[in-house]
């Protein structure tokens, strides 16, 4: 079995007195439906998971004043014939610029649009328990 190791982020912004989450909605082909997600992806040879989370984030949404704050607890699963094994990060958007999506390097996907969603609509709206779960998690450490 072939193992990935991909790293992901649950980004945040602190709004008012509200915080508010980073989402892609993401088109999946294989299953022909569109899921909210956080970011996430491959480590690439030679890259720390902290370096790839960064640069996953730039990549999808454009976004670029971001501070890495915790590592959570990782998880992984299984998809097709692939292990994939993720680190996971909490990460600040620490300034207010336009999120421009870019689907070049998501492997078929297609990322519709990136938008900011207070936590409980965050966790109403995401497709995986397991990112559900992360939100409320990075709340408590936020």
């Amino acid at each position: 079995m072939k193992i990935s190791k991909d790293s992901q982020g649950v980004v945040f912004r602190k709004k008012a007195d509200n915080v508010e989450f980073l989402l892609l909605k993401k088109y999946d082909p294989e299953q022909d439906r569109v899921d909210f997600r956080l970011v996430k992806g491959g480590i690439e040879e030679g890259e720390k998971p902290e370096e790839t989370i960064l640069r996953e984030i730039n990549e999808e949404t454009s976004l670029i004043d971001l501070n890495l704050l915790n590592k959570l607890e990782g998880y992984s699963y299984q998809a097709t014939d692939v292990l994939h094994e993720v680190s996971v990060f909490i990460v600040e958007n620490t300034k207010d610029n336009e999120i421009k999506v870019d689907s070049t390097h998501e492997g078929g996907f297609t990322i519709e649009s990136a938008n900011w969603f207070s936590s409980q609509e965050a966790q109403k709206i995401l497709f995986f328990d397991q990112e559900k779960e992360l939100i409320r998690k990075a709340l408590d450490l936020i």
